[in-house]
C-alpha cells in the first residue's frame, strides 16, 4: 500500500484534493453565515429590541422558543425596567417585575401560545411590549383618578406611576390654589403630606 512504502504522511497527501476540499467547506461555512445573520436580522426587525443582544445570546434565546419562560434570563437587556415575568398557571403573562421585585399587573394577559405567536419570541414579545405600555398608561391613569388615602395610594400603584401622578396631583392643586388666593393652605396640605410620606418610607415597605 502507499503508506507500508512510505509511511510519511506528506507523501501520501493528496494536498489539491484536500485543498479543494477545504475551499469548498469554507464557502459553505460563509453561506451558512449569511443565512444565519439574515435570520437574525429579519427577527430584529420584528422586534427591534433585539439589537441589544450580542448574536451570541439572540441565537440562545431563538433556539428555546418552545418555552416561553426561557426568555427571562435576557428580559433585563430587552427592557430597562422589565427583569422577570409572572405566569399564570394556564401559561399566560399577566404581569412584570422589576429587578427590585416590583409587580405591575398587565391591563391585558399575553399568551405566547395563541395563534400565530406559537413558537415565535419575537410576535409575543411585541405584543408584551405593547400591553406593558397600555398598563402603564392604565395604571397612571387610575392613580391620578384614585381619591384620598395617600398612604394606601403609594402601596396601590407602582412607583413610576405614583410618581407621574403626584406631578400631576401637584401642579393641578397648585394652579387651583392660585385660582382662589389660598396658596398659604396648599403649602401646609403639602407638608403634611411629605410627613406622610416620610414616615411611609422610613417604615417597611413591600417590594
Amino acid at each position: 500500500s502507499l503508506v507500508s512504502n512510505d509511511p510519511f504522511i506528506f507523501g501520501n497527501f493528496d494536498w489539491e484534493k484536500h485543498k479543494a476540499d477545504f475551499e469548498a467547506s469554507n464557502r459553505t461555512l460563509e453561506n451558512i453565515q449569511k443565512q444565519l445573520a439574515k435570520y437574525m436580522e429579519a427577527k430584529r426587525e420584528e422586534f427591534p429590541r433585539f439589537y441589544f443582544l450580542a448574536d451570541e445570546e439572540l441565537l440562545e434565546l431563538l433556539a428555546t422558543t418552545k418555552e416561553p419562560s426561557s426568555v427571562r434570563k435576557f428580559l433585563s437587556k430587552c427592557f430597562e425596567g422589565i427583569d422577570n415575568l409572572e405566569f399564570a398557571p394556564s401559561g399566560e403573562i399577566r404581569a412584570v417585575l422589576s429587578s427590585e421585585g416590583e409587580r405591575m399587573g398587565l391591563s391585558r394577559v399575553v399568551d405566547p401560545s395563541a395563534g400565530e405567536k406559537k413558537g415565535c419570541v419575537e410576535k409575543w414579545l411585541v405584543e408584551l411590549e405593547e400591553a406593558s405600555r397600555e398598563s402603564v398608561r392604565f395604571h397612571a391613569k387610575s392613580a391620578v383618578e384614585t381619591g384620598k388615602g395617600h398612604d394606601d395610594w403609594l402601596a396601590r400603584f407602582p412607583a413610576q406611576t405614583t410618581l407621574a401622578a403626584n406631578a400631576v396631583r401637584w401642579a393641578a392643586g397648585t394652579e387651583a390654589a392660585i385660582e382662589r388666593n389660598s396658596l398659604r393652605e396648599f403649602i401646609g396640605e403639602q407638608a403634611a403630606l411629605l410627613a406622610e410620606i416620610v414616615a411611609r418610607v422610613r417604615s417597611e415597605l413591600p417590594p
